[in-house]
Protein backbone atom coordinates (compact mmCIF):
# COMPACT_ATOMS: atom_id res chain seq x y z
CA UNK A 1 0.00 0.00 0.00
CA UNK A 2 1.34 3.65 -0.85
CA UNK A 3 2.26 6.46 1.73
CA UNK A 4 -0.19 8.67 0.26
CA UNK A 5 -3.47 6.83 -0.09
CA UNK A 6 -7.17 7.37 0.80
CA UNK A 7 -6.66 4.66 3.34
CA UNK A 8 -4.23 6.93 4.82
CA UNK A 9 -6.59 9.88 4.60
CA UNK A 10 -9.24 8.35 6.34
CA UNK A 11 -7.42 6.73 9.07
CA UNK A 12 -6.22 10.60 9.96
CA UNK A 13 -10.16 10.74 10.19
CA UNK A 14 -9.96 8.36 13.31
CA UNK A 15 -8.11 11.08 15.57
CA UNK A 16 -10.60 12.28 17.81
CA UNK A 17 -9.54 15.81 17.69
CA UNK A 18 -11.70 15.89 14.53
CA UNK A 19 -14.79 15.39 16.69
CA UNK A 20 -14.19 18.88 17.93
CA UNK A 21 -12.38 20.68 15.34
CA UNK A 22 -15.31 21.89 13.84
CA UNK A 23 -16.40 23.21 17.41
CA UNK A 24 -13.46 25.22 17.40
CA UNK A 25 -14.20 26.66 13.34
CA UNK A 26 -17.44 28.27 15.15
CA UNK A 27 -16.32 29.48 18.44
CA UNK A 28 -12.51 30.87 17.88
CA UNK A 29 -14.30 33.17 15.46
CA UNK A 30 -16.77 34.29 18.03
CA UNK A 31 -14.27 34.65 21.04
CA UNK A 32 -12.51 36.99 18.41
CA UNK A 33 -15.01 39.12 17.82
CA UNK A 34 -16.20 39.70 21.52
CA UNK A 35 -12.31 40.36 22.15
CA UNK A 36 -12.25 43.06 19.43
CA UNK A 37 -15.31 44.48 20.61
CA UNK A 38 -13.86 44.50 24.35
CA UNK A 39 -10.68 46.18 23.03
CA UNK A 40 -11.81 49.85 23.26
CA UNK A 41 -13.23 49.07 27.10
CA UNK A 42 -9.67 47.34 27.93
CA UNK A 43 -8.00 50.25 26.90
CA UNK A 44 -9.08 52.23 29.67
CA UNK A 45 -8.01 49.67 32.04
CA UNK A 46 -4.49 49.30 30.50
CA UNK A 47 -3.56 48.10 27.01
CA UNK A 48 -4.89 44.73 26.73
CA UNK A 49 -3.01 41.44 25.60
CA UNK A 50 -3.16 39.90 22.21
CA UNK A 51 -6.08 37.59 20.94
CA UNK A 52 -4.57 33.95 22.48
CA UNK A 53 -1.95 32.87 20.19
CA UNK A 54 -3.24 29.42 21.10
CA UNK A 55 -6.76 29.68 19.79
CA UNK A 56 -5.52 30.82 16.87
CA UNK A 57 -3.13 28.29 15.96
CA UNK A 58 -6.04 25.98 16.74
CA UNK A 59 -8.59 27.45 14.59
CA UNK A 60 -6.05 27.08 11.55
CA UNK A 61 -5.36 23.38 12.46
CA UNK A 62 -8.97 23.44 12.66
CA UNK A 63 -9.42 24.73 9.27
CA UNK A 64 -6.90 22.75 7.72
CA UNK A 65 -8.66 20.08 9.36
CA UNK A 66 -11.94 20.86 7.62
CA UNK A 67 -10.54 21.17 4.49
CA UNK A 68 -8.95 17.66 4.46
CA UNK A 69 -12.32 16.21 5.48
CA UNK A 70 -14.27 18.26 2.69
CA UNK A 71 -11.89 16.88 -0.05
CA UNK A 72 -12.12 13.23 1.18
CA UNK A 73 -15.76 13.03 2.15
CA UNK A 74 -16.32 14.45 -1.91
CA UNK A 75 -13.78 12.98 -4.07
CA UNK A 76 -12.48 9.67 -1.95
CA UNK A 77 -14.29 6.62 -3.35
CA UNK A 78 -17.80 5.40 -2.05
CA UNK A 79 -15.36 1.61 -1.54
CA UNK A 80 -12.77 3.36 -0.14
CA UNK A 81 -15.17 4.62 2.74
CA UNK A 82 -16.70 1.76 3.08
CA UNK A 83 -14.10 -0.74 3.29
CA UNK A 84 -10.86 -0.16 5.86
CA UNK A 85 -8.45 -2.55 3.24
CA UNK A 86 -8.56 -4.92 0.52
CA UNK A 87 -9.30 -7.58 2.66
CA UNK A 88 -12.41 -6.22 3.92
CA UNK A 89 -13.21 -4.89 0.24
CA UNK A 90 -12.85 -9.31 -1.16
CA UNK A 91 -15.04 -10.65 1.35
CA UNK A 92 -17.73 -8.50 0.56
CA UNK A 93 -17.59 -8.64 -2.97
CA UNK A 94 -16.23 -12.32 -3.80
CA UNK A 95 -19.63 -13.66 -3.36
CA UNK A 96 -21.35 -11.30 -5.60
CA UNK A 97 -18.57 -11.14 -8.67
CA UNK A 98 -18.14 -15.27 -8.45
CA UNK A 99 -22.22 -15.32 -9.54
CA UNK A 100 -22.81 -12.05 -11.27
CA UNK A 101 -21.22 -13.36 -14.51
CA UNK A 102 -20.89 -17.17 -14.82
CA UNK A 103 -20.58 -16.97 -18.44
CA UNK A 104 -17.68 -14.74 -18.78
CA UNK A 105 -15.45 -16.71 -16.38
CA UNK A 106 -12.76 -17.40 -18.84
CA UNK A 107 -12.49 -13.83 -19.68
CA UNK A 108 -12.24 -13.08 -16.16
CA UNK A 109 -9.28 -15.78 -15.15
CA UNK A 110 -7.69 -14.82 -18.80
CA UNK A 111 -7.93 -10.78 -18.05
CA UNK A 112 -5.87 -11.47 -14.55
CA UNK A 113 -3.08 -13.94 -16.07
CA UNK A 114 0.40 -12.76 -15.97
CA UNK A 115 2.31 -13.87 -18.46
CA UNK A 116 5.44 -13.55 -16.74
CA UNK A 117 4.16 -16.43 -14.55
CA UNK A 118 1.46 -17.64 -16.02
CA UNK A 119 2.95 -18.48 -19.53
CA UNK A 120 2.15 -22.34 -18.65
CA UNK A 121 -1.28 -21.87 -17.60
CA UNK A 122 -2.27 -19.24 -20.56
CA UNK A 123 -0.44 -21.83 -23.00
CA UNK A 124 -2.66 -24.68 -21.71
CA UNK A 125 -5.99 -22.82 -22.26
CA UNK A 126 -4.97 -21.92 -25.80
CA UNK A 127 -4.33 -25.35 -26.43
CA UNK A 128 -7.84 -26.56 -25.28
CA UNK A 129 -9.80 -23.34 -26.78
CA UNK A 130 -7.93 -24.41 -29.93
CA UNK A 131 -8.84 -28.28 -29.71
CA UNK A 132 -12.66 -26.77 -28.94
CA UNK A 133 -12.47 -25.47 -32.10
CA UNK A 134 -11.18 -28.19 -34.55
CA UNK A 135 -12.47 -31.04 -32.54
CA UNK A 136 -16.17 -32.69 -32.61
CA UNK A 137 -18.33 -35.30 -30.90
CA UNK A 138 -15.81 -36.92 -27.80
CA UNK A 139 -13.39 -35.32 -27.72
CA UNK A 140 -15.04 -31.61 -28.03
CA UNK A 141 -16.44 -32.30 -25.20
CA UNK A 142 -13.60 -33.63 -22.97
CA UNK A 143 -11.54 -30.37 -24.38
CA UNK A 144 -14.69 -28.45 -23.11
CA UNK A 145 -15.33 -30.18 -19.77
CA UNK A 146 -11.49 -30.08 -19.27
CA UNK A 147 -11.43 -26.54 -19.98
CA UNK A 148 -14.40 -25.65 -17.16
CA UNK A 149 -12.62 -27.15 -15.12
CA UNK A 150 -9.60 -25.51 -15.18
CA UNK A 151 -11.18 -22.26 -15.19
CA UNK A 152 -13.41 -22.79 -12.13
CA UNK A 153 -9.94 -23.79 -10.68
CA UNK A 154 -8.24 -20.35 -11.70
CA UNK A 155 -11.37 -18.17 -10.59
CA UNK A 156 -10.88 -17.56 -7.27
CA UNK A 157 -7.34 -16.56 -7.58
CA UNK A 158 -8.18 -14.48 -10.45
CA UNK A 159 -11.67 -12.73 -8.85
CA UNK A 160 -9.69 -12.08 -5.89
CA UNK A 161 -6.38 -10.41 -8.49
CA UNK A 162 -9.27 -8.44 -9.62
CA UNK A 163 -11.17 -7.06 -6.88
CA UNK A 164 -6.89 -6.03 -5.24
CA UNK A 165 -6.32 -4.62 -8.25
CA UNK A 166 -9.45 -2.31 -8.16
CA UNK A 167 -9.06 -1.43 -4.31
CA UNK A 168 -5.82 -0.87 -5.70
CA UNK A 169 -7.05 1.65 -8.55
CA UNK A 170 -9.34 3.36 -6.23
CA UNK A 171 -6.96 4.03 -3.45
CA UNK A 172 -5.18 6.35 -5.94
CA UNK A 173 -8.08 7.80 -7.82
CA UNK A 174 -8.04 12.00 -8.21
CA UNK A 175 -4.38 12.27 -7.11
CA UNK A 176 -4.49 16.07 -7.01
CA UNK A 177 -7.20 15.78 -4.14
CA UNK A 178 -5.84 13.20 -2.22
CA UNK A 179 -2.41 15.11 -2.03
CA UNK A 180 -4.26 18.28 -0.67
CA UNK A 181 -6.57 16.24 1.36
CA UNK A 182 -2.93 14.89 2.70
CA UNK A 183 -1.57 17.84 2.74
CA UNK A 184 -4.12 19.32 4.80
CA UNK A 185 -4.31 17.04 7.57
CA UNK A 186 -0.21 16.54 8.04
CA UNK A 187 -0.63 20.56 7.79
CA UNK A 188 -3.35 20.88 11.00
CA UNK A 189 -1.60 17.72 12.67
CA UNK A 190 1.65 19.47 12.67
CA UNK A 191 -0.01 22.93 14.30
CA UNK A 192 -1.21 20.62 17.19
CA UNK A 193 1.61 18.92 17.89
CA UNK A 194 4.16 22.07 17.56
CA UNK A 195 1.41 24.01 19.99
CA UNK A 196 1.80 20.38 22.25
CA UNK A 197 5.29 20.73 22.44
CA UNK A 198 5.46 24.75 22.86
CA UNK A 199 2.66 24.15 25.51
CA UNK A 200 4.25 21.67 27.56
CA UNK A 201 7.61 23.30 27.31
CA UNK A 202 5.70 26.38 29.08
CA UNK A 203 4.41 24.32 31.79
CA UNK A 204 7.68 22.36 32.56
CA UNK A 205 9.85 25.73 32.40
CA UNK A 206 7.27 27.53 34.50
CA UNK A 207 7.11 29.83 31.66
CA UNK A 208 3.24 30.02 32.05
Amino acid sequence: MRLISWTTVRNFGNVKYFNISYGVLLIVPILAELYNRAVPAMRSLGAPGPFPYTLRWLYGASLCYAIGITLYQYFCPPNIKRFADSNAYIDAQYDILERAAPHHRLEIVLAQLDSRVDAEIEKKISELRNLIGRAAGEKRREAEDELSRLVLTLQPDAIQRHLTRQYVRENAAKPMFLLISFVSYIAGTLILLGLLVQRSWDVLSGGI
